[in-house]
């Protein structure tokens, strides 16, 4: 998931879909990677993220922010949360 992350990072906006999939599908160790970086790319490029989500079942847009709200397991920092 790291490579994948780091490729959409450098410009590859393409991979949103496969990363916000990979997070349904994610425990463990991959949870925690994947909530970081749905978090900081949610207070990075709020618009792209909800885009993205908008392609996904009702079910699973609210998987996903669940997910995105717990971060690496200690939930998104108040600035973050505040902010999204």
């Amino acid at each position: 998931m790291g490579l994948i992350i780091y490729i959409y990072r450098q410009g590859h906006s393409e991979l949103l879909n496969t990363i916000l999939k990979a997070g349904l599908h994610s425990d463990g160790a991959l949870s925690e990677e994947w909530g970081d970086f749905f978090g900081d790319e949610l207070k990075a490029h709020p618009r792209e993220i909800v885009a993205g989500l908008s392609q996904f079942s009702v079910k699973d847009q609210a998987e996903i922010c669940w997910l995105a709200g717990a971060g690496d397991g200690g939930g998104m920092a108040d600035g973050t949360l505040a902010r999204v």
